[in-house]
């Protein structure tokens, strides 16, 4: 509890009164000053009722969201009368534009959505976030600040817990299956020889799709066009690999972004896929089967952190690719570091895989190493942060 700037002044001015007063022998003037001790008495008492009554909810709308984006908090605080909310945002976030307020007051009743207040008043503070960083943020607690009605004293009180806003990796849109090769069926991918006439599904037609494959009663139920696709064939399996650099900042948010991606790419073009490299076990997740695919694909990003030294990095990315079984799927890494350990672990282990894998690197090294490894059989594009990603894809997948 702490005096305004008016309860400030408010307080001088009855020190010199009562001084003024007893010096020169003014009744008046003592009575004036003990007036005003008195307000500011009152004042103090009024603010002295229990606030653990007052009941903070917190909704996040579009939670979680991608490194770059936006979600809308709502913050309903019951029971708080007149006073002001302020709540208080991690430094990854950054707040857009000035919060919206809303009060209602003792016999509108609870807001609609609100129903959980029992006070007769509430206020509600809407306001924006920008996410700024990859991780996990928290919002709140909520300062509640309440004063007289003269305006003389405050007092503020911290209210209600935290709520995590879970913000994923930037994600770039890496174009159709039609410009990157993902979602063609490949028979290898599953090893069926010999088709069966029902093994037929549909899906939509992309641009370059052969028109006689076009499903003309399913376009006309459906207002778009449908082009049959051999179920038989199956998709390759998808693996991506993020190759953790051994230092926080810009190159790590630059890998698990492009990883993400090109992992979101591949799910959305019905491949099971795993990210790996990230620390978590990376399970397969199949699009056909789960709704939720694209979340616990991404789950484990939030918590990534870079390896203690190149040597754990370089022994966890061999690991991780000597894990990997080749037969039949493509194998994407990013591989952002340009220590010679880390590249060594990487050459030895890919000119394995590529044996039975078609394998596509991203890497930061040049001359020999790309040299090695496309001697190998794998594709390679050479990129550092601050590239494109959209533009790294395309060289990548380019003339297949």
């Amino acid at each position: 509890m702490r005096l305004t700037l008016r309860g400030w002044a408010l307080a001088v001015g009855a020190a010199v009164f009562a001084i003024t007063g007893i010096v020169i022998g003014s009744v008046d003037l003592v009575r004036i000053a003990v007036v005003v001790v008195v307000v500011l008495v009152v004042a103090v008492a009024s603010l002295l009722p229990d606030t653990t009554a007052v009941q903070v909810r917190r909704t996040i709308t579009n939670e979680p969201v991608h490194a770059g984006t936006t979600a809308r908090v709502q913050v309903t605080v019951c029971g708080a009368g007149t006073a002001a909310v302020h709540e208080q945002v991690s430094a990854g976030l950054a707040t857009q534009g000035p919060p919206q307020v809303r009060r209602s007051w003792h016999n509108d009743g609870p807001e609609p959505g609100h129903t959980g207040c029992t006070a007769a008043d509430y206020t509600v503070v809407d306001y924006t976030v920008q996410a700024l960083v990859r991780g996990r943020w928290p919002l709140g607690p909520v300062t509640v600040t309440r004063s007289d009605v003269f305006k003389t004293v405050q007092r503020s009180a911290t209210l209600g817990g935290t709520d995590i806003l879970r913000v994923w990796p930037h994600l770039v849109p890496l174009g159709t299956p039609a410009d990157t090769g993902l979602g063609e069926p490949e028979r290898v991918a599953l090893g069926i020889h010999e088709p069966s006439p029902d093994d037929v599904t549909l899906r939509e037609y992309v641009e370059g799709d052969d028109l006689r494959r076009v499903h003309w009663a399913s376009s006309a139920r459906s207002s778009q066009l449908m082009v049959r696709a051999d179920e038989y064939c199956g998709l390759r399996p998808v693996t991506v690999v993020a190759a953790v650099p051994e230092r926080q900042g810009h190159e790590l948010e630059w890998t698990l972004s492009l990883a993400a991606s090109v992992a979101c790419a591949a799910f959305d073009a019905r491949h099971t896929v795993r990210l790996l490299g990230l620390g978590g076990p990376g399970d397969p997740v199949s699009v056909q089967t789960e709704a939720d695919g694209r979340a616990r694909l991404l789950a484990p990003t939030l918590d990534v952190t870079c390896p203690a030294s190149t040597q754990a990095s370089a022994r966890a990315l061999a690991q991780t690719l000597a894990a990997l079984e080749p037969a039949g799927q493509l194998v994407v890494v990013v591989l952002a570091s340009t220590d010679p350990a880390v590249i060594h672990a990487a050459r030895a282990a890919l000119a394995d895989l590529s044996a039975g894998a078609r394998c596509w690197i991203v890497t930061r090294a040049d001359g020999p190493v790309v040299a090695d490894l496309r001697r190998a059989g794998c594709r390679v594009v050479v990129a550092r942060p601050g590239d494109h990603l959209g533009q790294t894809w395309q060289q990548l997948v380019a003339d297949l």
